[in-house]
């Protein structure tokens, strides 16, 4: 699959100001320290093209390729972390389950 240059040495998410998915993507590197390339595809053309490319023609954000050449498109937080090998913090149903189980 066709990425842009070669595969990247770093992170590039591919985005825009306004995706809200965008936002937690970039929250979820942010807070794990991830270095990473943030590439405004509404200021890009050329990016246009590769996400194009990527997604079978549609224009889907976030799209997010590792350095490794995997690429993410539209991931959950915890998609997102399970791809970069961070820890899952507790689902709420283990968050509750951990409270009902101290308070016996």
């Amino acid at each position: 699959m066709e990425t842009g240059d070669e595969t990247p040495k770093r992170l590039k998410m591919y985005s825009t100001t306004w995706c809200g998915d965008c936002r937690m993507a970039k929250a979820v590197l942010d807070g794990a320290g991830v270095e990473y390339e943030q590439i405004d595809i509404d200021r890009d053309p050329a990016a246009v093209d590769i996400v194009l490319a990527i997604n079978g023609g549609y224009r889907t954000v976030p799209t997010i390729v590792l350095p490794d050449g995997r690429v993410l498109v539209e991931p959950s937080r915890r998609e997102l972390r399970s791809a970069l090998g961070l820890p899952q913090p507790p689902t709420l149903f283990e968050r509750v389950a951990g409270t009902v189980n101290r308070h016996r």
